[in-house]
Order: structure tokens, then C-alpha cells, then sequence
């Protein structure tokens, strides 16, 4: 029978060990330095790439928003595999949402007063997201027109 023990050399120190670094006593093989200064190298050459802080642009969707929007969310309303965005108004300013990439502004409901939440899903589904809002009279669901129907009229 054929033994698959390998012997482990008798002078590797556990640091060696760890980094699964062998090392014979005749010195062929990468020693711990070798290997740790190949690593300082590495991250010393990527260093300026991670460095970069993001940049991020500035854009203002809609400079005369709903008054109070304290309800906001996002997902694809007209179906185009992109993100919309949707704001509502806590004060009576309408509930809207926003086309991508040129945020078109389209009413949902013109005028209105919700609260602080606001949530996209496929409550009927249809494969279109819907919009459910609450407020001071309860929870409200916005069907999208979607699939038979355009949510831009």
C-alpha cells in the first residue's frame, strides 16, 4: 500500500506553516520575506487604484419636487429594465414619478398628503410594479397600467 503522508520539514516555523510556504534546508523554495515582500509589492502597485474616492455627479431630478417629499422609492414603473424614481408629498403636492434618464415627471395622483413610506412591488402579479403608499386614512395601492396600459398617461 502506497502511503500519502508527507512529511512536514523539521525546521519550517509555523509562520512558514501558515502561509503554506515549504522550504527545504538546501534553501530552494520561497522563503517568508520572499513571499511577504511580493505582497507589500502587490498592494503597494494596486494601492492608488483603491485610493481613488468615488465620483459621483450631481442631479436634480425635479427642482420644483412635490411640496414636503417625504416619500420616496425606486424601481422600473414604465418597464424598460431601468430605474424610475418616485416622490411623494406630505403636504398635499401630488404623488409622481420620474422617467429615466431624462426623469420626465408623471403624475400618479396630482394632489395628496402621505406619510414617510412608500414601497414598489408586483402586489397583483401582473409583471408590473405597483405603488403602495399610506396615509392619514389608511394604506393605498396604485396600479400600474402595465401590461395592457401606458403608467406615462
Amino acid at each position: 500500500m502506497i502511503s500519502r503522508n508527507r512529511a512536514v520539514p523539521s525546521k519550517m516555523v509555523s509562520s512558514e506553516r501558515d502561509l503554506g510556504v515549504t522550504r527545504a534546508q538546501s534553501g530552494k523554495g520561497f522563503s517568508t520575506w520572499q513571499v511577504w515582500l511580493a505582497v507589500v509589492i502587490a498592494v503597494a502597485m494596486c494601492s492608488p487604484l483603491l485610493a481613488q474616492p468615488p465620483v459621483f455627479q450631481h442631479v436634480v431630478i425635479d427642482a420644483t419636487n412635490p411640496s414636503d417629499p417625504h416619500c420616496k422609492a425606486l424601481g422600473d414603473i414604465d418597464g424598460d429594465g431601468l430605474l424610475d424614481a418616485l416622490a411623494a408629498s406630505s403636504s398635499g403636492g401630488g404623488l409622481f414619478w420620474y422617467e429615466y434618464p431624462d426623469w420626465t415627471k408623471h403624475p400618479i395622483r396630482a394632489s395628496g398628503s402621505w406619510t414617510t413610506d412608500m414601497q414598489v412591488a408586483d402586489i397583483d402579479n401582473d409583471g408590473d410594479l405597483d405603488v403602495v403608499i399610506p396615509d392619514s386614512s389608511g394604506l393605498e395601492w396604485y396600479e400600474n397600467p402595465r401590461p395592457g396600459g401606458d403608467p406615462r398617461t
